[in-house]
């Protein structure tokens, strides 16, 4: 593979991420526009490891930098526990369901996910960004979308 998608160029990029972050943050600064961070599957990269804690630290140096918390990305950590440590640093959300082995991309509700309480952490965490379906092609409509959203909250809105 050769490009932005190489291995060799994803680990010189994460190689040189903090002068890479210092020049971004700077520049985000003064512009009106926002840099959220993902995990990208870290065992397909070989490159680093999927926590809360590893990110928190890389990031902290720039509070205008922000992560974008896909569902499907957290295969080493707990759901939860991520939102509870990373949760004031969320700026989107990445939504899909999954078996806790893969990515699969999949509607809330056909994989493992423990949604109601999933919702509920990132409202007690204050997060009110988009909440934006990732699926693989043909998952789900666009009614069946909503109406899964609209039970999420409603569900997170019973456990409290």
């Amino acid at each position: 593979m050769s490009g932005l998608f190489s291995l060799e160029s994803w680990s010189t990029v994460w190689t040189h991420r903090e002068s890479f972050l210092l020049g971004l943050g700077n520049t985000l600064q003064t512009a009106v526009c926002a840099l959220a961070l993902a995990f990208i599957i870290g065992a397909a990269l070989g490159l680093m490891s999927t926590s809360g804690s590893k990110l928190l630290r890389i990031i902290a140096p720039y509070p205008e930098v922000k992560i974008c918390f896909d569902t499907n990305h957290l295969l080493s950590e707990d759901l939860l526990h991520f939102v509870e440590a990373c949760g004031d640093r969320i700026a989107t959300v990445h939504v899909s369901d999954y078996d806790m082995v893969d990515e699969r991309h999949w509607l809330p509700g056909k994989g493992k996910i423990d949604w109601p309480a999933l919702y509920g952490a990132l409202m007690k965490a204050g997060y009110k960004g988009v909440f934006m379906y990732e699926l693989k092609r043909g998952e789900g409509s666009f009614g069946e979308m909503v109406a899964i959203y609209e039970k999420l909250a409603s569900d997170a809105a019973k456990l409290e």
